[in-house]
Formats: structure tokens, sequence, C-alpha cells
């Protein structure tokens, strides 16, 4: 269960941190390699290899471009915001006319639907 206090541990590790002249509660920068894979050079190149070739699967997308499969897919789904609709890679997000026509014809349908019941409600 999720608490809305400080553990007493948790405060004592930051009064000694503090002591020792942390001025911040926030992570500090970690160790290791950066992030390779979504880089703006690697998104600009699947962003490009998706336009020349839109019926592409994501492996194909991550040997061409020389990534891993898990990284082209975040690429393609979070930074680019595609999905595979058809075949194809499209935008997933709506323009405000889309979604309006979208509701429009959802409520229609409901209407033909609920008008149809079997039973005349």
């Amino acid at each position: 269960m999720w608490r809305r206090y400080l553990s007493y541990s948790t405060i004592r590790r930051w009064v000694s941190l503090f002591r020792e002249g942390r001025t911040s509660v926030q992570d500090a920068p970690r160790p290791g390699a950066p992030k390779l894979a979504t880089n703006n050079d690697k998104l600009s190149e699947v962003k490009e290899y998706v336009a020349s070739f839109p019926h592409s699967s994501v492996e194909e997308v991550a040997n061409c471009v020389g990534i891993s499969t898990g990284s082209a897919h975040t690429i393609l789904n979070t930074d680019l915001e595609l999905r595979k609709v058809q075949m194809r890679w499209m935008r997933h997000c709506l323009t405000f006319p889309q979604n309006a026509a979208r509701l429009q014809i959802a409520k229609e349908n409901l209407e033909i639907y609920e008008g149809s019941a079997p039973d005349g409600k």
C-alpha cells in the first residue's frame, strides 16, 4: 500500500546526504552508457525508412537502422506516435474534425442499433 509519508530510514539517509553537501532531493545522474537507440539520428533514420517503406515490419526497421527490435518499437510507437494500420505505419492521433466525425458516426450507429432491438425499445 502506498504511504503518504517518508519512512524513518529515508529521512535518516537524506539528512546524512545533506550534511555531506547534497543540495537537492532529485536523483543525481547515474553512470552507464547513454541511450543510443533513441537519439535524434536514429529517430530520423527510422522516420525516413518508414516513409520510404511504409509496409515494413518492426523487425525490418530494426535490422535496417541497426537497433534492437524493442528500440525500434519504442521509436515507432512512442516517439513518432505511429501505429500499424492495414499493413502501413500511420499516425495514431486524430485531428479535431476527424474526432468529431467519428463521434457523429458512432452516435448514428448507436441509434440504428437501438432502433433495431427485437423488444421494440
